[in-house]
């Protein structure tokens, strides 16, 4: 009996810590990361996006911001996740720029998931270096090196005959 005493006291202790059931409040998860499929995105391309903490079956709005475009509505599902992709409009300027994800909290008030993105123009594919072999290159190189290697032996055993 006096083990659970202390228990008890802990457990009013924790409950009466959180918010009030009457008071909702704003839940800004900007620290949160927003899950996004690629952090490079060409001008109009489009872009997975996933996140959870939203209520279950609320709408949540995604926009890319710097000067806040509106790409689209997506519905929590039941246990309050997302998961979509969407096209970025052509009118996004290449440049730095951030998702957001806004939507009821599973709490009450807002929730605003936000990742960073980069926007690339519709030339650079997104902005990133191409990188590694070209494959036509690679493989006209290994022919010509069979090539050489068979004349050599040809050479040889012309020679030794």
């Amino acid at each position: 009996m006096l083990a659970v005493a202390p228990v008890i006291g802990l457990l009013v202790l924790v409950t009466s810590a959180g918010p009030s059931a009457a008071q909702p409040y704003n839940h800004d998860n900007s620290s949160a990361a927003l899950g996004v499929s690629a952090r490079s995105v060409p001008r109009g391309g489009r872009v997975g996006i996933s996140g959870s903490g939203f209520a279950p079956y609320s709408v949540v709005s995604l926009y890319v911001r710097s000067t806040p475009v509106l790409i689209g509505t997506t519905s929590a599902d039941g246990n309050g996740a997302i998961s979509v992709s969407v096209a970025l409009p052509a009118s996004v300027p290449p440049g730095n720029h951030t998702l957001t994800a806004t939507g009821p909290a599973i709490a009450g008030g807002t929730s605003t998931l936000s990742a960073p993105i980069t926007v690339g123009s519709k030339e650079s594919g997104g902005g990133l270096a191409v990188t590694g072999a070209n494959a036509a290159y690679v493989c006209a190189g290994v022919v010509a090196l069979a090539l050489i290697c068979g004349l050599m032996i040809l050479n040889i055993r012309r020679r030794r005959a």
